[in-house]
């Protein structure tokens, strides 16, 4: 994804990537502090255990409002169901 996104000249440099914990390695951390992009990935607590001292800081506030949309995102979606049934 960062390929076409290069590819087509956008400069990445400040771009905001917000993720839930399921996208917490330390590869991706890498690949977006060396693009220049500020990321916001919750801790993965693996074995039930988290880090004494994490490495980044996470923003819990933009983290619910990414929920929000996303919850949002699906209702939206919920209805090309109806819309669909409402055209037949």
């Amino acid at each position: 994804m960062l390929e076409d996104i290069e590819a087509a000249n956008i400069d990445l440099d400040g771009v905001f990537f917000n993720a839930d914990a399921s996208f917490d390695c330390e590869i991706l951390k890498a690949i977006c502090y060396g693009k220049g992009i500020i990321h916001n990935i919750d801790e993965n607590p693996r074995d039930g255990k988290k880090k004494k001292e994490p490495r980044y800081v996470f923003d819990n506030e933009l983290s619910k409002n990414r929920f929000v949309v996303e919850q949002f995102s699906a209702w939206m979606d919920s209805f090309k169901s109806l819309l669909i049934r409402f055209e037949t």
